[in-house]
């Protein structure tokens, strides 16, 4: 696990009902430097979903956007 993920979700920041709506999380290693986290839509939906980017060594967030 990653150890600041236990207390903190990023996805807070977009909204609760946004966040709980784009599960389940997929959660990608870029460059061994950054954790990406992007929201998923449920098959047949269109729309946006939330990315965010954290840096891996200290949990400082780099980017917050939500595609449309």
């Amino acid at each position: 696990m990653i150890p600041w993920a236990r207390s903190f979700c990023p996805f807070r920041a977009c909204g609760a009902k946004l966040a709980n709506s784009e599960l389940p999380l997929k959660i990608s290693l870029i460059n061994n430097r950054f954790w990406q986290i992007e929201g998923s839509l449920p098959p047949n939906m269109t729309g946006g979903t939330a990315i965010i980017v954290i840096k891996k060594d200290d949990g400082q967030i780099q980017y917050i956007r939500h595609t449309k």
